[in-house]
């Protein structure tokens, strides 16, 4: 078993998938070409990033990826145009080299323009094939109900080719390992204010506010970049029971990115919220992580703050305003919108903006003297733009 583990697996180089949100799928690409990678390049395709590798590639890109919402191998490529053949293909994967024995199977299908089309039958075949195999393998599935780690695999059918993928990632990647407590009512995930910290250039060393802060998403990613720490440092992943799983290639993974960390004299991130509540979560959140050398958390409005006050020169100053269908009606969000806008024209000249819209037309009346940059992005399901320059 352990020799065919090696050579099937550990030894193969693999094709991998990291899947983003629309919009992210270039800043993904780039932070794969800025890791360490067994091998090199990127192609970014509908939905993701494609990269291929070793096996402790893919620990890496599951710790380190921060737009990333999953990571997943693929595992097999086919034709099928019935479901014999989709059972005799699924059967020709020797499964008791990917999935530990007693786990869960969680199997996800989507197809389009396919001859199978009926999504649920092809799952019932996919999960009764790949359970023959590890029936065979003497090392089978948990019966449904069983205790066993849920490994979930994506089936994708594209006319009548479908494509097998093992998911590495477990809970989606915006789920950092500390649950972000709290009343706010529309968080802002933490891949997507990820993106939006690279996308108004943050660079971990300039000064940030985040002074409508609710769960706290943008100073918490400003703090894993300002400390050096990768954003899944917190968390697990289901590939640590793979058969093929390195415990001890995955410790010096991260024991060497631990050899990075920076601990910071005095912060440099301000995160601040209207509401007392939001604002006590958001200063446990922020200690739970030890993240306190990095983030200096207050409650406060933003519409008082005076930027002097929190930083010694300009920097980054980034907002999510309570807009639209999220938290009220239009009218109520072009004002609050407007009066953002007036602030940080009037107390924040010389600073970065990144500054979250409903609408792509109202970038007027913040006096920028760079700018803005206007990019689609989705939040919540729904299109959102984010004004990048400075005033």
């Amino acid at each position: 078993m352990d020799k065919r583990v090696k050579r099937h697996v550990k030894a193969k180089v693999h094709d991998f998938f990291a899947v983003t949100a629309p919009g992210l799928s270039g800043i993904c690409a780039a932070e794969l070409a800025a890791l360490p990678l067994s091998m090199p390049g990127t192609e970014v395709v509908d939905g993701g990033v494609e990269f291929s590798g070793r096996l402790p590639d893919l620990y890496l890109a599951n710790l380190c990826l921060a737009t990333a919402s999953r990571v997943l191998i693929r595992v097999a490529g086919f034709i099928a145009r019935d479901f014999d053949r989709l059972s005799r293909e699924v059967e020709r994967v020797p499964w008791e080299l990917l999935l530990p024995a007693g786990c869960r199977l969680a199997v996800d299908v989507s197809c389009r323009g396919s001859r199978l089309y009926h999504t649920g039958a092809v799952a019932e075949r996919t999960e009764e094939a790949v359970a023959r195999v590890m029936d065979q393998a003497r090392a089978p599935l948990a019966r449904e109900g069983g205790a066993g780690y849920v490994q979930r695999l994506f089936v994708r059918g594209v006319a009548d080719g479908f494509v097998l993928s093992l998911d590495s990632s477990g809970e989606l990647l915006h789920k950092r390992g500390v649950i972000a407590a709290g009343p706010a009512r529309a968080p802002l995930r933490q891949t997507l204010a990820a993106a939006i910290l690279r996308l108004c250039g943050y660079d971990g060393l300039m000064p940030l506010v985040d002074p409508m802060a609710g769960t706290g998403s943008f100073s918490v990613e400003a703090a894993f970049l300002a400390k050096n720490m990768p954003p899944g440092w917190f968390r697990d992943f289901p590939f640590p029971s793979w058969p093929a799983f390195s415990e001890k290639t995955f410790e010096h993974q991260k024991k060497t990115l631990a050899q990075e960390f920076k601990t910071l004299t005095s912060p440099s991130i301000f995160a601040s919220d209207l509401d007392p509540e939001a604002a006590t979560a958001l200063a446990d959140r922020v200690e739970r992580l030890g993240f306190t050398d990095a983030v200096r958390t207050a409650g406060a409005d933003f519409f008082y703050l005076d930027p002097r006050d929190l930083a010694p020169g300009p920097g980054l100053v980034v907002i999510n305003p309570p807009y639209g269908l999220r938290l009220g009606d239009e009218t109520q969000a072009k004002d609050i919108f407007s009066r953002v806008a007036r602030r940080l024209r009037d107390k924040y000249p010389g600073w970065r903006v990144g500054l979250l819209s409903p609408q792509a037309g109202w970038a007027g009346g913040l006096g920028w003297t760079r700018g803005p940059e206007v990019t689609r992005l989705v939040h919540g399901g729904r299109p959102v733009f984010l004004f990048a320059g400075t005033v």
